[in-house]
């Protein structure tokens, strides 16, 4: 990302914090922060911009590569039942939940894994994140 686009968004997600901290009023991220981004001070966009809710290219391969292999292999995908399961293959990774919850999203605006989301998504299997998420 070149230095103007990410100064740019660095001042959206500056506006974004100091609106969320006036509506809600409890003041969740600090007013140094949010000038600093708002002001275009660089390091400290490029750790918002890097930590807040992104998933690195190499946790995308982790993710992806936990659901080939249930995927691919039939008995294994007969056996799945829940995300829970994938929950604890991943977890010990360093995936979190929302991480396999975004990519269940991307996966299923891809038509990727079908048959293992069409399982995650029924209702009583998982948590009601992978739910919501996935419901039409």
């Amino acid at each position: 990302m070149d230095a103007e686009t990410k100064v740019a968004f660095g001042q959206i997600l500056g506006e974004i914090y100091s609106i969320k901290n006036k509506l809600y009023g409890d003041k969740q991220y600090d007013e140094a922060v949010i000038e600093a981004l708002i002001n275009g001070y660089e390091p400290i966009i490029d750790n918002h911009l890097r930590t807040e809710y992104s998933i690195t290219n190499e946790k995308h391969s982790i993710i992806t590569k936990a659901f080939n292999e249930i995927f691919i292999d039939k008995k294994r995908l007969a056996e799945f039942v829940t995300a829970y399961e994938l929950e604890d293959m991943l977890n010990p990774l360093g995936i979190e939940r929302w991480e396999i919850i975004a990519s269940c999203r991307i996966f299923k605006a891809n038509h990727q894994f079908w048959d293992m989301l069409k399982i995650i998504s029924e209702p009583g299997s998982s948590a009601c994140e992978y739910n919501s998420c996935l419901s039409d």
